[in-house]
């Protein structure tokens, strides 16, 4: 299952959304067109969500058990890391320990899975990749983040018929879960989208500790005289000030080369503008980039 972020593009065409809510049928199926396709004989994201996935018996309810039974002779073992990724568990230190495992006997596996594309590693901006310690693991697809988000946790429920309880406990923390893919997408965009007429590399996340000391999207510039320092947030109700000194503030724990000069974006839910040094980027810019 390898994943390709910005193919989400063309989910907009298939189910026939607006960018928005493209967006949050993205964060469910994930970027498997023949999900789309299943999705399209529904009017809603409820419906095919109830349907399709919490159903018991829904195409969709055990599809992820069958993609790991076919990758793996083992699946049991996938299937306990992927449920301690989905609920909040990202480094190997806290799969062992939840587990009762040393770390040395989960590496092989965790490898494995980032090998056959369901899980993917995240290190931070300005590390190397092979050589960081600090790297944290999440879940590749939308489509098994979601399930190992929501379904597993509640499968007993659902077996017995709760489709509808646990489709409104969903809802509940559904945006937090939307707005983790947004934060990939907005990544995924930096290099397809010209943001203050600069072109960008690929981005990454940069966090150095606690909360507080994260920026979610840090790029340099084609021509790498430019540092591109953004933030994603899957909301209605933004204050772009706060948001731009935010960054400012954070981006000088950067290590940020003399000559480079600083750019700040905002991935949001609202339409695209610029607000004096702050680029506001909107779902249908994004969405417009991943189908070209």
């Amino acid at each position: 299952m390898k994943v390709r972020p910005l193919e989400c593009g063309w989910i907009r065409k298939a189910l026939k959304y607006d960018s928005r809510t493209s967006i949050e049928a993205y964060s469910i199926l994930g970027g498997t067109p023949r999900y789309w396709e299943l999705a399209r004989n529904y009017d809603s994201i409820e419906a095919f969500t109830k349907a399709l996935i919490l159903d018991r018996d829904g195409i969709l309810h055990d599809e992820m058990r069958r993609l790991l039974l076919d990758d793996l002779n083992d699946s049991s073992l996938a299937i306990s890391l992927l449920s301690l990724i989905g609920n909040g568990c990202h480094r190997l230190s806290e799969f062992a320990s939840r587990l009762g495992k040393p770390a040395t006997q989960l590496t092989r596996p965790i490898s494995n899975l980032v090998e056959l594309g369901y899980v993917r590693r995240e290190t931070p901006f300005g590390e190397d990749e092979k050589k960081s310690k600090r790297g944290l693991y999440k879940i590749a697809d939308p489509y098994l983040a979601f399930i190992f988000r929501f379904l597993e946790p509640n499968r007993s429920r659902l077996e017995m018929g709760a489709t509808d309880q646990i489709y409104k406990e969903v809802e509940k923390s559904f945006a937090h879960h939307a707005g983790g893919i947004w934060e990939d997408l907005s990544r995924a965009s930096t290099n397809r989208i010209a943001i203050g007429g600069i072109e960008w590399q690929s981005a990454k996340r940069w966090w150095r500790g606690s909360k507080d000391r994260e920026i979610d999207i840090v790029c340099e510039s084609v021509d790498r005289q430019h540092l591109l320092i953004g933030e994603s947030k899957w909301s209605d109700s933004i204050d772009a000030d706060r948001v731009l000194r935010r960054l400012k503030k954070i981006a000088t724990q950067l290590l940020i080369k003399s000559n480079q000069k600083q750019v700040f974006a905002l991935w949001h839910k609202g339409r695209a503008y610029s607000k004096g040094e702050l680029h506001c980027i909107s779902p249908a810019k994004v969405l417009d980039a991943s189908e070209h």
